[in-house]
């Protein structure tokens, strides 16, 4: 697993590097993090949200690339509403949710990368003083609160033995914006 294995190099190699390359490097390890997960998920629903997670994280590398030209990039997408529909329809469908204590610790550890990610974002943000990095990394930030509470939101669904369209739906979901 790629993406395993280099965010764990980052996370605990030492490098040293500019927290913007550090930034890139992170998300791209997350979109395939997010990649592998969305290939061995039994589920139809949380395939495409690991897919959806991906294709975010993606986005945040676009970003922090093209910093210069983020204005259009810093929009809400609407991954955390269509997360629930997903899951709900696959409730519906009977989809399998067999999570053993791999796929499991895989989730966990989906959590610890957002949430090593909200703390990078969070620091980068008080350190600098340039008005269009703080807003880049704020809204950075912002977004791997949303995924790391949409993770807990799966793992606390994929756990549970009575899986039911109410079960499905996720007060979580709604983080403050």
């Amino acid at each position: 697993m790629p993406g395993i294995n280099r965010t764990d190099a980052i996370l605990k190699g030492g490098l040293t590097m500019k927290i913007h390359d550090y930034a890139m490097e992170r998300e791209e390890a997350a979109k395939e993090y997010y990649e592998i997960l969305s290939e061995c998920a039994k589920s139809t629903g949380i395939r495409k949200i690991f897919a959806a997670l991906a294709e975010e994280e993606q986005k945040h590398f676009e970003l922090l690339r093209n910093a210069a030209k983020i204005e259009g990039m810093q929009k809400k997408t609407d991954l955390f509403e269509n997360a629930e529909k997903l899951l709900v329809a696959s409730v519906k469908n009977k989809d399998e949710f067999l999570c053993n204590s791999e796929t499991l610790k895989a989730y966990e550890k989906a959590v610890e990368m957002e949430h090593e990610s909200i703390r990078i974002y969070e620091n980068a943000f008080a350190e600098t003083d340039d008005p269009a990095e703080k807003n880049t990394f704020r809204f950075l930030a912002d977004q791997e609160i949303r995924h790391k509470s949409l993770m807990e939101n799966i793992i606390d669904f994929v756990t549970k033995p009575d899986r039911t369209v109410e079960h499905a739906e996720f007060a979580r979901f709604e983080t403050e914006d």
